[in-house]
């Protein structure tokens, strides 16, 4: 009766924020299944922060502020196995929470190129209205790393717009590297 009475009443005290339903191992055993794929256990804390965040939010315990700080820190400070994690996070709670699904928009505008291939890196997790505004920008992006990661993972599209992006971008893109990550992706694309 609780969990109907939260969908029907939607908003935990004036704050905007939904308590959403969404399986985890638990707040514990999330946390240690993370820190096998961190580079350094120097990064726990980061990681940590996000699975907290992503608890309390759904547990409908969090403010906006505090699950926003949490990603922003992880997925433009984290170090490896720090920002991949932070990512794939948001592209689950950003399903049901469109506050952190504009996340997305800023990492992909964000003005360090590490942080934008990041952000190319999770292109398809994002929704399709922030991928149709970011797969573009990312595929003119002033960095040839950013550019090429967004091409090269849209192998296997069945969008028929990526494919004529993609088609768009090769005759005036000027690094082979990233002709290259064009022309596979084409090959593996269906217009």
């Amino acid at each position: 009766m609780v969990r109907l009475r939260n969908r029907l009443t939607g908003w935990l005290n004036g704050r905007g924020i939904r308590r959403s339903h969404m399986f985890t191992l638990g707040r514990q055993r999330e946390k240690e299944h993370s820190h096998q794929y961190l580079k350094s256990q120097d990064e726990a804390w980061r990681i940590d922060a996000v699975i907290d965040a992503v608890h309390d939010l759904l547990d409908g315990t969090s403010s906006v502020e505090a699950v926003t700080s949490a990603f922003v820190e992880a997925f433009t400070n984290g170090g490896s196995g720090a920002w991949e994690q932070a990512g794939s996070w948001l592209g689950k709670v950003s399903q049901s929470h469109s506050f952190l699904a504009e996340l997305w928009r800023q990492f992909s505008r964000h003005p360090s190129a590490r942080v934008r291939f990041r952000a190319a890196a999770f292109l398809n997790e994002m929704p399709d209205a922030i991928f149709a505004e970011s797969f573009p920008a990312l595929l003119t992006d002033a960095s040839a790393r950013v550019r090429s990661k967004t091409a090269s993972d849209q192998f296997g599209s069945k969008d028929p717009k990526v494919h004529a992006i993609l088609t768009a971008r090769l005759p005036v893109e000027k690094d082979e590297t990233v002709r290259e990550a064009i022309t596979f992706a084409l090959n593996y694309t269906q217009p």
